[in-house]
């Protein structure tokens, strides 16, 4: 769905501020677009979600874990 672009402001502090720096840093971007990225990854869990889908980490030994997103 492509709209008009709206402005929005958002207050970051504490954890929150602390992560939208660290994602910019990490891939390079600014923290408008780490946001806005982010909200598309959880649009698409969410959607997946509603359909049924199990969300699940493969870790690192190669255990499988399933992981709840809490959204509100």
């Amino acid at each position: 769905m492509t709209s008009t672009p709206r402005r929005y402001q958002v207050t970051l502090t504490g954890e929150a501020l602390a992560n939208a720096e660290a994602v910019a840093e990490r891939h390079g971007i600014s923290i408008g677009e780490a946001c806005r990225r982010g909200l598309v990854v959880i649009k698409f869990l969410s959607d997946e979600e509603d359909l049924g889908s199990a969300i699940k980490l493969e870790t690192a030994e190669g255990a499988i874990e399933r992981v709840r997103i809490l959204y509100a």
